[in-house]
């Protein structure tokens, strides 16, 4: 990258409004300041501009020079590299001064002229300067970033030159001067900075105004919108909080690659605002910042990449306020950042926090969560129970999140979700010790709904949807979960669809007729299920199973449970009568024991789309012949469960599917708020 201070090689510019315009402060800047202002300005290698006036036609030129070190006895200017191309026609021009600026204020330097020539200017000690406002924000020098302009069918491309937080200057070639022409400057142009890797903004701009030279053209564009929307707008947002001490961010500037550390005013899950001065504000609406730290200590901090909202003076005053949105934060990061909100709103809330196993085991017991049969199903298989809900609880936040509600060391209430497939979190294991002085149970519910709608929007939430499986008999789950499913009253926002769940030992059916066939499922199977899923149900199952048309590859979510250790396997198998007509689908899942503890997720799940012309008989051999996987009982979820009914197929339990489409999650949670009578502690607009 090049430096921002040495890549300032400013042309001579044609001035068409000298200095009218500007604000005289009436400050008067010594001499010692002058001086050591030049010696600063020599030290970053910039420069200073000399005032010159044609004695014939009586125009103006401003032409960049750098100050020579100096002790104040003298200044010497060295002309840059316009002011050498302009050196032979040094006599044709009157000296009229010389200024510097920090990008906000001017300042005129009073000293008087000894001597100017092709090599520059010499100045007498000078008495002082006198400070001119000339910007109500500063401008400031930045890295060579590609710039697209586009109006219609005109197209252009340049290189940003400097900016500030209300507007930006860009350079365009003069060679492309006759399409410069055909822009209409009263109408908005539209621009993306960065390059095809990284795009840092991309608005609407109007243009302010246009310079011209012989070598390029400059224009100064200011966005017309203050404030974006980057997301759908939300009814329920996360909380802002005002935590002691407040964290600051940390930030390369994307346009001048400088550091940048602002203290935060407020935080969420979602966003972040901060605080400037109003005449050195840096963040432009819009503007992208690729990797940002939410610093609460130096060794402690939260990676992010942001977007600012907004930028604006929240009344007045010398300061202005910037709204930042969290456009993508990895797991680990994303439970960092909700552990220390949940913390402040609720002392007693632990998000993705260690859990000491034996306590978890002991609040699953007394809750009752683990009832005597689910006890007897999964006693067998303790041992590996306890190992991987150690590895869960401790640093899978990709695949892997709970809360837990504990007062005095006491865990009250837990609810925990995981990532089973592509882009759905399936919610479980929520239990509460009853009592009416904490309701942990509905606190540690509001808590995890209220992460769900902070972060699912990021890219690294992969969470589209959420799911639950419940059987209808728990009156909770029911009547929360099932309750706030069933408002939305339309399948493809949120549906509900019942299997038969029951266990499946060898039958001895395993042979099935001569002209029968399973065998691994193809593409156009997955068509079939869908036609018959839609036809019957129109819900949401499919896609967030990942059993749509077109299933999609389970490398990535594989790899990432390998990647900690844990199993995640699925296969699929159709059965097809004689004439090769798909009658049902076998999906077989392979997981870690106690992933699910009614082992939903390591089980057989059939969907049967051929009612009327597959019999139970057919549907066992399938079973029979597949559960050799499983090395002895298999754990099985068919769907519809009105099959079972209809064919005389014993089941031990009912269990509801439920999925919610994400971006539907407000509805969701106007019904989640009338269910608690006091209104869930999530913030609404």
């Amino acid at each position: 990258m090049i430096n921002a201070e040495s890549r300032r090689n400013e042309l001579v510019i044609t001035e068409k409004r000298g200095t009218r315009g500007a604000e005289r402060t009436g400050r008067h800047v010594k001499a010692g300041g002058v001086i050591n202002s030049l010696n600063r300005i020599n030290f970053h290698g910039g420069h200073v501009f000399v005032r010159l006036r044609h004695i014939w036609n009586n125009s103006f030129k401003t032409v960049a020079a750098k100050p020579e070190p100096g002790e104040g006895a003298g200044i010497q200017l060295s002309w840059d590299e316009a002011g050498r191309a302009l050196s032979k026609d040094i006599y044709l021009y009157e000296y009229c001064g010389v200024f510097y600026t920090d990008g906000l204020k001017m300042v005129w330097v009073k000293a008087g002229l000894i001597s100017m020539d092709t090599c520059g200017v010499a100045l007498a000690a000078p008495e002082g300067g006198d400070e001119v406002n000339e910007r109500q924000h500063r401008r400031y020098l930045c890295l060579e970033i590609a710039t697209r302009l586009a109006q219609g069918l005109i197209s252009l491309r340049g290189v940003m030159k400097d900016y500030s937080a209300a507007a930006f200057a860009i350079v365009v070639a003069a060679d492309q001067r006759a399409v410069v022409r055909e822009i209409n400057v009263d109408m908005p142009v539209n621009i993306v900075l960065g390059d095809g890797d990284e795009v840092l903004l991309a608005a609407t701009c109007r243009i302010v105004r246009t310079l011209t030279t012989d070598k390029e053209i400059t224009m100064v564009l200011a966005p017309v919108a203050t404030n974006i929307s980057r997301f759908k707008p939300k009814k329920y947002r996360g909380i802002r909080q005002n935590l002691t001490p407040q964290p600051s961010i940390e930030f390369n500037h994307p346009f001048s690659g400088k550091k940048i550390s602002l203290k935060a005013v407020d935080i969420s899950g979602s966003g972040i605002s901060v605080e400037e001065a109003s005449t050195d504000s840096l963040l432009m609406a819009g503007m992208i910042i690729p990797a940002m730290a939410i610093t609460f200590a130096k060794s402690f901090q939260i990676q992010c990449r942001t977007q600012v909202l907004y930028n604006r003076c929240p009344g007045e005053g010398k300061s202005v306020q910037a709204g930042l949105v969290f456009t993508d934060m990895d797991g680990e990061n994303q439970l960092q950042l909700a552990s220390i909100l949940f913390q402040a709103k609720n002392d007693r809330s632990y998000v993705g926090t260690d859990v000491n196993q034996d306590d978890l085991w002991n609040f699953f017991f007394e809750t009752g969560f683990i009832y005597p049969n689910k006890y007897k199903d999964i006693e067998a298989q303790k041992g590996k129970f306890r190992a991987l809900y150690s590895r869960l609880y401790n640093g899978c936040p990709d695949i892997a999140r709970h809360i837990v509600y504990r007062d005095k060391g006491v865990i009250n209430g837990h609810v925990s979700m995981f990532r089973y497939y592509q882009k759905t979190w399936i919610l479980h294991h929520h239990a509460a010790i009853r009592s009416s002085q904490h309701k942990a149970g509905l606190v540690v519910m509001d808590h995890i709904l209220q992460h769900i709608n902070e972060v699912h929007h990021l890219a690294d939430a992969a969470m589209d949807y959420i799911a639950c499986y419940f059987r209808p008999n728990n009156r909770f789950a029911n009547r929360a979960f099932g309750g706030a499913l069933r408002s939305l009253q339309d399948p493809r926002k949120s549906s509900l669809d019942e299997f038969a769940y029951f266990h499946h030992g060898d039958s001895g059916m395993r042979e099935l007729p001569n002209d029968w066939d399973l065998a691994q499922s193809c593409r156009e199977d997955f068509v079939r299920v869908k036609s018959y899923y839609d036809k019957i149900s129109g819900g949401l199952m499919l896609d967030s199973l990942d059993l749509g048309e077109v299933p999609l590859a389970e490398g990535e979510i594989n790899s990432i449970y390998r990647s900690h250790g844990l199993k995640r396997e699925r296969k699929f198998y159709s059965l097809k009568n004689q004439h090769g007509r798909l009658t049902a689908m076998f999906i077989l899942n392979f997981s870690d024991a106690g992933l699910n503890m009614s082992s939903l997720t390591n089980c057989i799940q059939i969907v049967v789309i051929d009612e009327e012309k597959v019999g139970s008989d057919k549907i066992k051999s399938g079973l029979d012949i597949l559960g050799a996987h499983y090395g002895g009982e298999a754990p099985v979820l068919l769907f519809p469960r009105r099959y079972a009914d209809d064919n005389d197929l014993a089941y031990e339990n009912i269990y509801t599917l439920g999925v919610l489409s994400l971006n539907y999650i407000s509805k969701f949670l106007d019904f989640m708020t009338g269910l608690t009578k006091s209104p869930l502690r999530l913030a609404k607009k």
